[in-house]
């Protein structure tokens, strides 16, 4: 949305200005999603009655929430007239949220908005000669300012805007603000976590170069890929507070606390206790008002739950794009609360593990962060188990950055049939083996994979733990029927007989075909490249590598199994490239991970 939704808004309100029309405004019972409110019964009322004081003359004081009638400008500051104030506005005095002002320069800036009798006052220390106020003036803006009927109950105040601006073509950008909301801490004990310049102290996991970025002292996120930024250092107990704005109508992200280094296998999120930073969506199992949940293995305790480990919020305080979100989030002994806006609206209990990294996550929409800040409270006494405390960073870092094939090689056998799709990097089957375009000598490396296709059911060779295939009495090789989905594999330096096998034979994956299957190699090196066990998920689930390459010898991990252990590859290449094999076969790889060990 570039501003379309709140200029609809204020077209539909001027066919107040037809003989006998009149208008009911929704602001407070709408749907963020859908321009068509859920609440039928509050709507046909609301128009019920002005159709009572329109068509049949009653004297309904109740009919018709505030609108906007005029204003005054004195000494920096604006005073909002309104007609249908009922018995007064609400609230009676003090602040209130919504409005934004503009000089003849027409940028906006988040006002400071007080109530005085049935007149709002409206001013900022970024406008000293103000021109121009909005309220109410986003693609689905909260209600913040009601009319008080006879009755006691309110009905909310039409949006407006004082001036006639036309759009510009990429729409009006986000109102600024002081820089900070008002439930920012004044203790000296908080410090900062970004330095508001850089973004020194904090690692990108999974995502492009460009999804996390600096811009006028916050923490800028694109939203794509899915992935995350978490902090270098883990923390344990901790007051944490930070401020977002999400810059789309419908907006995702997330804080982790409490998180693993790295993503969980076949994921784009880490483990972790997940708090949600949501705007514009709502469902029977979610809200937009700050969830708190365990994700991909860690547990929680919830408060407030609704029979899961979610913990929902008592509350609803969250403001819409584009305001600022204020959270303060405190973490001790595995309970974790959520203020939102000044308020703890949400809890959870005996959370694990219940030490890590701190991370933002990105997560389809564009969202700002600053002011973040943490204090650190007190360790456990005694010192945390190891289970309790997440895994640590051991230096891996992506290849594969979520948006193109930045740090490969790809050429036309390439383009096309490798397609990065998100955190996932697709293949179809049809091009050519993809390589890394730098070379490594001796590394870690973890990598996702999954079939994709259709499994049919095959016969497949038998192997022996020695590499050759297992002959029966017949003097035939004997065969098993598998599930199988294709055939690919992950060559290591340059080099396609150094091969870690994937694919659906009973002897399992990370199988070196290239040393296995060579009969001039010795028997102990043909055995060494055969798989201990078949550690392979089924086929359309992911699976994980971790493949330790050093000098010449490999080692492979598959899904948290040692399948190959210090096998020796004579000849083996010192140095070259990695490279995802093509061998028909369509798959998907995903969490590719590179560490070189040593100088």
């Amino acid at each position: 949305d570039r501003g379309e939704a709140a200029e609809l808004r204020e077209a539909q309100s001027r066919a107040l200005s037809l003989p006998a029309t009149g208008m009911a405004v929704t602001l407070d019972i709408g749907d963020p999603k859908d321009i068509h409110p859920r609440d039928k019964r509050t709507v046909g009322n609301r128009l019920a009655r002005q159709a009572l004081v329109i068509a049949y003359g009653r004297n309904d004081a109740d009919a018709q929430g505030p609108v906007y009638a005029g204003r005054d400008v004195q000494d920096g500051r604006v005073r909002i007239r309104f007609d249908h104030v009922g018995r007064g506005l609400s609230p009676t005095k003090g602040s209130v949220d919504g409005f934004v002002v503009a000089g003849a320069d027409r940028r906006f800036f988040v006002a400071d908005a007080v109530v005085e009798g049935n007149e709002v006052v409206v001013s900022s220390p970024k406008v000293p000669q103000p021109v121009a106020v909005r309220y109410g003036w986003s693609a689905a803006p909260r209600a913040t300012l009601f009319g008080t009927n006879t009755d006691g109950s309110l009905l909310p105040a039409a949006p407006f805007r004082t001036d006639d601006w036309v759009r510009p073509a990429d729409g009006w950008p986000p109102p600024r603000d002081s820089g900070a909301t008002a439930y920012l801490s004044a203790d000296p004990a908080m410090r900062p976590l970004f330095n508001g310049h850089d973004l020194s102290g904090w690692t990108n996991i999974n995502c492009a170069p460009g999804t996390f970025t600096v811009q006028d002292g916050m923490i800028h996120c694109t939203g794509v890929p899915t992935g995350l930024l978490r902090t270098d250092r883990m923390y344990e107990n901790y007051e944490l507070e930070l401020e977002w704005r999400h810059l789309s109508e419908q907006g995702n992200a997330g804080l982790f606390i409490w998180s693993d280094a790295l993503t969980a296998p076949g994921q784009p999120f880490s483990r972790a206790v997940e708090v949600q930073v949501m705007v514009g969506a709502e469902g029977d199992w979610y809200t937009s008002d700050g969830d708190v949940f365990p994700i991909h293995g860690a547990t929680m305790t919830p408060e407030n739950g609704r029979g899961g480990s979610r913990a929902f919020p008592t509350e609803k305080r969250m403001k819409p794009s584009p305001e600022w979100n204020h959270y303060l989030v405190t973490c001790n002994n595995g309970d974790v609360s959520l203020a939102v806006n000044g308020k703890v609206v949400t809890r959870g209990r005996n959370a694990s593990p219940r030490k890590g990294y701190i991370c933002l996550e990105s997560e389809g929409t564009p969202i700002d962060f600053r002011n973040i800040r943490i204090k650190e409270l007190p360790p456990a006494s005694p010192a945390l188990a190891p289970e309790l405390v997440a895994t640590t960073d051991e230096g891996f870092r992506t290849i594969y950055t979520g948006v193109d094939l930045s740090g490969w090689k790809a050429g036309p056998e390439q383009v096309g049939h490798w397609q990065p799709a998100d955190w996932v990097l697709r293949y179809d089957g049809a091009g050519a083996d993809l390589w890394t375009d730098r070379s490594y000598r001796d590394f870690q490396m973890i990598v996702d994979w999954r079939f994709t296709r259709e499994p049919v059911e095959t016969e497949r060779p038998l192997i022996g733990s020695d590499g050759n295939e297992i002959q029966g009495s017949d003097g035939k090789t004997k065969t098993a029927k598998v599930a199988d989905a294709g055939d690919s594999g992950i060559y290591l330096r340059g080099n396609s007989k150094s091969q870690v096998n994937i694919w659906c034979w009973p002897a399992g994956s990370g199988e070196v075909w290239g040393y296995r299957t060579d009969g001039n190699m010795p028997a102990a090196v043909r055995a060494a490249a055969t798989p201990r066990e078949r550690a392979d998920n089924p086929p359309g689930q992911w699976n994980r590598f971790l493949i330790t390459m050093k000098g010449d010898q490999l080692t492979v991990v598959l899904n948290g199994r040692t399948v190959i252990e210090n096998a020796v590859l004579p000849g083996v290449p010192a140095e070259g490239p990695i490279g995802l094999q093509h061998h028909g076969d369509p798959i998907e790889f995903a969490n590719i991970f590179v560490r070189e060990i040593g100088g």
